[in-house]
């Protein structure tokens, strides 16, 4: 009896561990240089709810101001709305401006040109479509940052 109860274990363990750990990660800008506003395709989320999004920097160069990123939302396609983000991190603390308190729209909100860095924010999502969005001005502005996403 007790290998019989074992075994049952052993196979709802297997069986719910998928479960515990569902989501999918999603790029939403690859790794490239952006020298002008822009954004990244629109993704299907399908009816997954919140997204753990990662935003890593590896270089950057010329006179950058503002350099913004942000997640927007859709439920058709077609209408885009801003989000309000939840824990905004630079590097594992607070990024500057920011209470991790407080929904926020800016991931990424610097003044200046960065050259490194990982910022991160949970962002919930009530539509059925992400992309990420940026602001990438100044006078030759040079950011290169991917924006992944994992969806749960």
């Amino acid at each position: 009896m007790k290998r019989f109860a074992l075994g049952i274990l052993l196979i709802l363990a297997v069986l719910l561990a998928p479960l515990a750990q569902a989501g999918e990660i999603v790029t939403l800008s690859g790794s490239s240089a952006k020298i002008t506003p822009g954004s990244g395709p629109v993704v299907d989320v399908g009816n997954l709810r919140t997204a753990l999004v990662i935003v890593n920097v590896t270089a950057g160069s010329g006179t950058v101001n503002p350099f913004r990123v942000w997640l927007e939302q859709s439920i058709d396609g077609t209408i885009i709305a801003e989000t309000a983000c939840d824990l905004v991190l630079k590097g594992g603390a607070a990024a500057p401006g920011s209470v991790p308190t407080v929904p926020q729209r800016d991931i990424v909100n610097e003044a200046a040109v960065v050259t490194s860095g990982t910022w991160s924010a949970v962002c919930p999502i009530a539509g059925r479509q992400v992309r990420a969005r940026w602001d990438v001005t100044g006078s030759t502005p040079f950011e290169t940052f991917s924006v992944v996403a994992f969806l749960k």
